[in-house]
Formats: C-alpha cells, structure tokens, sequence
C-alpha cells in the first residue's frame, strides 16, 4: 500500500507540474485510512470521531488530506504469531507470557544529533507544533516511562528503533533493542507508517495507539492493564462500521 500511495503522488504532481504557474489553484484531495479517495463531507466526518485524525501532504499544486486511525485493534494468525514471540525471545530476551508494551522510534538519533535545549517546532500555518527534546530530556523521559511501567505487574515495556544514527543501545542501564528485519515495522503499520505504541498480549491480539484524541488515553490506560480488552474491541468495530457506512 505504501507504494500505491507514493505512485499515487507521483501521478498527481505529474499531472499538475505541466501546467503555467501563473494560472495553477491547489486542487485538494481528501482519502480515507484505505487510501481511497473520498468526499470532504465523509472525510470531515470521520475525522470529527476519536477514532481518526488527519495528516497532510501538500506541493505547490496539489494537497491531500488523509484519515489515519487513531487506535487500532488486530489478530496476529498463530502461525505468524509462533514465529514472532519466537525471533522477540531469541534475539531481544522479551518475556511473551506477558503484555508486550512496544515503544517505538523510525530513527534512533546520536547523541550529537540531539539538540542543546528543548525545543518547540510549528508547522507553516501554525495550527500544530511537536516538542524536540535534547539528550537530557529524552534520557528522563525515558528513565520515567521503565519506572512507570514497573508498577504493571502485567506487561513488560521495550524500546526498539528502525535505525540507529550512532546511539549506544545501552546507555546507563538502560537499553534499546533493533527491530531485525524491521519486523515491527512492517506488521504494525497502515498504508503510511507503523504506529508509535504496540500492545501485544500472548495470544496474539494486539492494540496500536498513535493519538490521545478524546478519549483514547483512557482506553489506552485499560489495554494496557488488561483491562476491558474485549469491550473496548467490540466498540472500534462497531464504531468503525458506523463511520465507514456513509
């Protein structure tokens, strides 16, 4: 899908590229989680709910508006599943009898590439921004999530990266795993990308999060105890069949 999408792009922006600058509007162009496009009417309506939000790809000519989930429930098959837990015990010593509480980062920065301060980046129009931590920062931040999770007598918290710019993997006592074969990144993600935070219980059912939209960090909160799974579930799936109706 990832490369539907690219080829998607191309196309367009090779449409719009031919045309006199002077005489060019932005066409915009909006598409759901599937990458099929859609109305704006169904797009802004699906992006009202908790359950998506929106990202934004603009050219000089051209801008798309894609839904994205904000939660996601799934099954991996037994098969699969058996071969998973197998590589995670082997090469990174992750206990598969418990929650598996998966953080994780594309690229894993050196610490040179952290910036000297903290550091807040808006987008062009400023309607959203993201914080940029420097190494200290993101050292405490880290420190807190192992501590926090150390209450959780049911899940295991661990940190993987796509790609490591020069970062030691064990900093301190504390520790970064690789995802070989890019394993995680490829199972538990959507047509753009894999999602940030990946629970997995033992049996295979797993929950993605990538936004606190409304009340997701409320059912996050719940997953992640092993709380309410089943309803939680039912609920996406009702709600998700309720919003793709239109």
């Amino acid at each position: 899908m990832k490369s539907i999408l690219l080829f998607f792009f191309a196309f367009i922006f090779s449409i719009y590229s031919n045309a006199q600058d002077n005489f060019i509007e932005k066409d915009t162009i909006y598409s759901d989680e599937n990458d099929q496009i859609i109305d704006k009417r169904v797009f802004n309506f699906k992006h009202k709910s908790s359950l998506f939000y929106g990202i934004r790809f603009e050219n000089d000519t051209v801008v798309l508006n894609k839904l994205r989930f904000t939660y996601l429930f799934g099954e991996i098959k037994k098969t699969k599943k058996n071969q998973i837990f197998k590589l995670f015990s082997q090469r990174s010593a992750v206990d598969t009898t418990k929650l598996i509480v998966i953080h994780y980062t594309d690229t894993f920065k050196s610490i040179a590439e952290f910036p000297k301060n903290n550091m807040i980046i808006y987008n062009k129009d400023s309607t959203s921004h993201k914080h940029i931590s420097n190494h200290k920062q993101f050292i405490k931040n880290h420190k807190y999530c192992i501590k926090n999770f150390k209450k959780n007598k049911k899940a295991n918290v661990y940190h993987f990266y796509g790609l490591n710019n020069g970062h030691p993997e064990n900093y301190k006592e504390y520790t970064w795993q690789k995802d070989h074969y890019k394993l995680i990144a490829n199972i538990f993600s959507d047509s753009y990308k894999r999602f940030h935070t990946i629970i997995i219980r033992p049996d295979g059912n797993f929950f993605c999060f990538n936004n606190r939209k409304g009340n997701n960090i409320d059912i996050y909160d719940d997953i992640v105890k092993n709380k309410k799974w089943e309803k939680h579930k039912a609920k996406f799936k009702v709600r998700l069949k309720s919003l793709n109706s239109l």
